[in-house]
């Protein structure tokens, strides 16, 4: 895993500069964004969906979990250190999985602990999901999926959305189709700039105008396989004979 990237959220000018100033510092992690309220941590989230946020609980006037539950139901993945003042929400972050809860003041190597922590989180969920033998783990608000592999067909995105088709029902993610690709193991390929087709569960392929359409055993709905990608597929579809 290379360097993580991760959005500051603190409302104080001097504040948000100590904490970037200090996440900087640390040489595995680069500073994609700085925030002082909350609609704007919501949006830059979702636009530039970074591994980490260091929130202070002070960039909501109201409740800065019901903000970071929904930076979470943009982007399930995400891992959260808070850094503040107050002790308020300390019980109600480790609900959410937080991975820490930093009181102020405190030391650089606090925060480069809290830090090596979420790096290391986010590399063992990494490697856990690329493991042939293990499940794609998605999340869904307060509900924690685990699908095996083996029964996703298929990868559709649609909008800001991503369906995941399995043989026994349809999950609804907020990820990126490339956030996938990066996790899923060799029998998963992008068929088209809107999917990603097991290929292990590939039953046929037909024509469909300009396109191809990407068939799956006892499943009625069809992924699209673009024509520059056609016999790239055909190609590696030799290993599954």
């Amino acid at each position: 895993m290379g360097q993580l990237s991760v959005i500051v959220a603190e409302r104080h000018p001097y504040s948000i500069g100590r904490l970037i100033k200090d996440a900087e510092s640390y040489l595995e992690m680069t500073v994609i964004g700085q925030v002082q309220e909350e609609e704007e941590l919501v949006k830059q989230t979702t636009l530039y969906q970074p591994d980490l946020l260091i929130v202070d609980t002070n960039i909501s006037s109201k409740d800065v979990l019901s903000t970071v539950n929904k930076c979470l139901s943009f982007h399930p993945s995400l891992k959260v250190i808070f850094v503040t003042v107050s002790t308020e929400y300390a019980v109600q972050a480790f609900s959410i999985d937080a991975i820490d809860y930093i009181v102020k003041p405190y030391k650089n190597e606090r925060l480069f602990r809290a830090i090596h922590q979420a790096k290391h989180c986010i590399q063992s969920q990494n490697s856990h999901q690329r493991d042939h033998s293990k499940r794609l783990y998605i999340r869904q608000g307060a509900i924690h999926h685990y699908i095996p592999k083996e029964e996703i067909l298929f990868l559709e995105k649609t909008k800001h959305k991503v369906f995941i088709h399995s043989t026994n029902q349809i999950y609804e993610t907020q990820e990126t189709l490339t956030y996938y690709l990066d996790i899923l193991d060799d029998d998963f390929y992008r068929s088209h700039r809107s999917y990603i087709i097991n290929l292990s569960n590939l039953s046929r392929i037909e024509p469909s105008g300009h396109t191809f359409l990407a068939y799956f055993q006892q499943y009625d709905r069809p992924a699209f396989i673009s024509k520059t990608q056609l016999n790239n597929i055909k190609q590696q579809m030799h290993i599954f004979k």
